[in-house]
């Protein structure tokens, strides 16, 4: 019997699973549409240097990324 899928997240619950993983959202309707164009799995390669992974090895999180200094 194969695996139970996961139910497919709207670009809503998607935005707020990146954000509650420690990823820095920025403009949420920017993050919204950038999903909609490239899609969340192709995204994930970009953002998989900067995953911390957790110790089930399933529970990712983000490191946090500095804000860069003001002059």
């Amino acid at each position: 019997m194969p695996a139970s899928v996961k139910a497919d997240k709207t670009y809503d619950e998607q935005v707020d699973l990146l954000a509650s993983r420690g990823m820095g959202i920025g403009v949420r309707d920017a993050a919204i549409n950038q999903l909609q164009y490239i899609n969340y799995h192709r995204l994930s390669w970009y953002w998989y240097s900067f995953r911390q992974q957790g110790s089930s090895g399933r529970e990712d999180s983000y490191y946090a990324v500095l804000p860069s200094p003001t002059s």
